[in-house]
């Protein structure tokens, strides 16, 4: 689908195809859930008015890095239904996707609407796991300039210790690390992925050995992090053969380096990642 169709021509596209018209939403879901994003947007169609259709190819869209066309569909089902966290939570994503592709005089209004629907998915729904580890992690990490306030971070990060305890030991995890101390944040990381053997504990160990200078530990856990099932919103295997890529080269297996990172590079739709990928793997050779 081109990228410069108008929302209008979008709807009218939606309505011409069967896929995911009301009562018939399982095969597109099912692709979606299969990672077969470019044969569910081709497949897909619905209702504008039905949310549901536009949540998902409005992520199927997203997961090709046709940011545009699925902030138009993501709207749209915020729109029907404001306080769905899964909505708002996957409007905050895209548009940080989108924020990229415009000019620096409509950043500043997309990004006052980026923070509103992250804060939306986590106020609304103080139990949406997701939303909630976003945007406490924004509040903890981000510069003040950019909406980050520490104390506020610190509220909800006690309010994520209720919704999932082994989430709130993995951010303590990366809060220790950021600290220096790297002892305690070892300590948490190991501990978290006792508690759940998540795919965002797995691939933050890895980091973390990658960090300290571990290579073989970050190895051993990037393996295990690229055997895991893997959630659209979460991090993907190109983050496992990333982190490979690093530790090989850093341990002089230049065969292992260049596998790693093609597959690092190739595994990503998304252009910007992609290009951040590139330009980390091009300074290991600096």
């Amino acid at each position: 689908m081109s990228k410069k169709l108008p929302y209008l021509v979008l709807i009218l596209l939606l309505q011409s195809h069967p896929v995911l018209s009301d009562g018939n939403l399982q095969p597109g879901i099912e692709l979606f859930t299969q990672a077969d994003y470019q044969q569910a947007i081709e497949s897909d169609a619905g209702n504008e008015d039905n949310p549901e259709f536009l949540y998902y190819y409005g992520l199927s869209l997203y997961k090709t890095d046709q940011a545009k066309e699925a902030l138009e569909a993501m709207s749209r089902a915020a729109e029907i239904e404001p306080q769905n966290p899964d909505y708002q939570y996957a409007l905050t994503l895209i548009y940080l996707l989108r924020i990229n592709e415009v000019n620096v005089f409509r950043k500043a209004g997309m990004f006052g609407k980026l923070k509103k629907a992250m804060a939306t998915a986590a106020d609304h729904e103080p139990t949406h796991l997701r939303g909630n580890m976003f945007y406490t992690g924004w509040l903890l990490y981000a510069p003040k300039m950019g909406g980050g306030d520490i104390e506020k971070g610190m509220v909800y990060l006690a309010k994520l210790k209720l919704v999932s305890e082994p989430d709130w030991v993995l951010m303590e995890a990366g809060l220790a690390s950021r600290d220096e101390e790297y002892t305690r944040a070892e300590e948490l990381y190991l501990k978290a992925l006792e508690m759940k053997r998540s795919p965002s504990s797995v691939i933050n160990i890895a980091r973390y050995y990658l960090a300290q200078k571990k290579y073989q530990q970050a190895i051993s856990h990037a393996n295990a992090f690229n055997l895991l099932p893997k959630h659209w919103a979460g991090p993907g295997n190109c983050d496992g053969h990333l982190v490979l890529a690093q530790a090989y080269h850093y341990l002089g297996d230049d065969a292992a380096f260049e596998e790693h990172s093609k597959k690092a590079i190739d595994m990503t739709n998304n252009k910007a990642q992609k290009e951040r990928f590139e330009a980390s793997l091009n300074a290991l050779g600096d």
